[in-house]
C-alpha cells in the first residue's frame, strides 16, 4: 500500500512525479465500491495536477464503478484536473465502452504512457495511443 490516509484494502495511492497513482487491485462491485469511491475521492481532493487510475487489476467494473468514475471525472473537470486510466481490460473496457466513458477519460495502455501524456500536454478529445 501507499501512503495515503484513505486507502481500503486492494486501493494504494501514491506521488508518481507531478501527479498523483491510484492503484486498484480489486474488482469495483456491491462490497468494495464505496470504499474505493472514498480513496479515489480522497485522491482526487490531495492532487492539483492529474490523478492516474491503474486498473490493470480490476477485473469486473459494475455500474456503482462506472458511477464512481463519471463523478471523478465531472469533479476534476471543474477543478482543471485531469483523469487518466490505465490497465483497462476485458470487461473494465466493455464497461467503459457501452457507457461512453472512454469517448471522455483518456485512457492509456500503462502508468508510464499516461505519465508521458501528461507531461506533454493533454489534449481536448482522449484518445487510446
Amino acid at each position: 500500500m501507499g501512503t495515503h490516509a484513505h486507502e481500503p484494502p486492494g486501493v494504494s495511492i501514491e506521488p508518481l512525479g507531478a501527479y498523483t497513482l491510484a492503484r486498484v487491485a480489486t474488482d469495483i462491485d456491491a462490497h468494495t465500491h464505496q470504499d474505493i469511491d472514498d480513496a479515489l475521492t480522497a485522491a482526487l481532493a490531495d492532487t492539483s495536477t492529474a490523478l492516474i487510475i491503474d486498473l490493470a487489476r480490476v477485473d469486473d467494473l459494475n455500474s456503482q464503478g462506472l458511477n464512481t468514475l463519471a463523478r471523478l471525472h465531472n469533479q476534476a473537470t471543474g477543478r482543471g484536473i485531469s483523469i487518466v486510466l490505465t490497465g483497462v481490460h476485458g470487461n473494465v473496457t466493455q464497461g467503459l465502452t457501452i457507457t461512453r466513458l472512454d469517448t471522455y477519460i483518456p485512457i492509456r495502455p500503462d502508468t508510464e504512457t499516461a505519465q508521458r501524456w501528461l507531461d506533454q500536454g493533454t489534449a481536448a478529445i482522449p484518445d487510446r495511443n
